[in-house]
């Protein structure tokens, strides 16, 4: 009797600790992405034409969440091109991580935040080195190699 209520409480621990795992993942909200031209003087302007573009500006905010391990989160950025591969310059802060898969795969940038359980805003600013084609750009937000947020846009 004993063991079968000791394996029971052994499967209701490992449900809930799965349950709390998922509530503290971390989410995006209003993720945005600009793409600019610049003006002179360090001044831009919105502009969807492919050509002109030389930065694009990603703003998002990470949500609030009290169940979240406070601490140090590196967050991956992936802008996508219309042929499928990322935006990538290892000059420029690029390079390789590894998905919750397990597969590896390319970035743009990646930074580093100090997550304190509480609402923080982040901004990725890629300076593009070359002409950029028109079509469909997808931009991924990664966590900890976990998929946080998406956003699509086109250029002409």
């Amino acid at each position: 009797n004993l063991t079968q209520e000791v394996d029971n409480l052994t499967k209701t621990r490992d449900v809930l600790s799965e349950k709390v795992e998922l509530a503290s993942v971390l989410k995006t909200e209003n993720l945005t992405v600009q793409t600019l031209r610049e003006k002179g003087k360090g001044k831009f302007e919105v502009s969807d034409k492919a050509r002109r573009v030389s930065r694009i500006k990603t703003v998002f905010v990470i949500a609030e969440n009290k169940l979240a391990k406070p601490g140090q989160r590196d967050i991956v950025l992936r802008i996508i091109k219309p042929d499928g591969y990322p935006l990538s310059d290892p000059g420029n802060g690029s390079g390789t991580f590894t998905k919750d898969d397990g597969r590896s795969s390319e970035f743009t940038l990646r930074k580093a935040i100090n997550y304190e359980n509480s609402r923080e805003e982040v901004v990725f600013d890629w300076d593009q080195i070359e002409d950029l084609r028109g079509g469909l750009y997808i931009t991924e937000v990664y966590l900890d190699g976990k998929l946080m947020g998406n956003y699509k846009f086109n250029l002409k």
